[in-house]
């Protein structure tokens, strides 16, 4: 649900951006880049992770909704199988977390190579996941 909770909140940021500099309460060199720019320096210092969650959120959740299922079910390597394929796809960009800024909107972008820091994320992920298998093995628990 994560996903799709960042997709709902920067939707609202947007349109209040959007709105705001329609009826002019916003001078308009005000633009998308410098909103996240001011947003990263005070209030939402995370801004662009969100930007990052919420880019592909329909695929993320899915994705993340699979790892969450087996580790549920203590199945601790097919999660980290799905971490992996996670990983592969972020690296590449096919499957986002890849945006970049114009001046009125954040578009969702397939750019290679940008979200590689969530792929590392992925793989940390998919390794503590193959951990929990091998100490679920020793300890003789399903």
């Amino acid at each position: 649900m994560l996903p799709g909770i960042a997709a709902w909140g920067w939707f609202m940021v947007e349109m209040t951006f959007t709105g705001a500099r329609v009826n002019g309460w916003l001078p308009a060199a005000v633009d998308l880049p410098a909103l996240v720019e001011g947003l990263a320096a005070s209030t939402i210092p995370y801004v662009r992770g969100l930007l990052a969650l919420k880019s592909g959120f329909l695929f993320s959740a899915t994705l993340l909704a699979a790892m969450a299922v087996h580790l549920a079910e203590r199945q601790y390597a097919r999660a980290a199988l799905w971490a992996a394929v996670a990983a592969a796809l972020r690296r590449d960009g096919a499957e986002c977390h890849a945006y970049t800024l114009t001046p009125a909107a954040v578009r969702e972008e397939i750019v290679p190579g940008q979200a590689w820091p969530v792929a590392v994320g992925y793989l940390l992920a998919a390794a503590a996941f193959l951990a929990a298998a091998a100490l679920s093995r020793r300890r003789g628990t399903p």
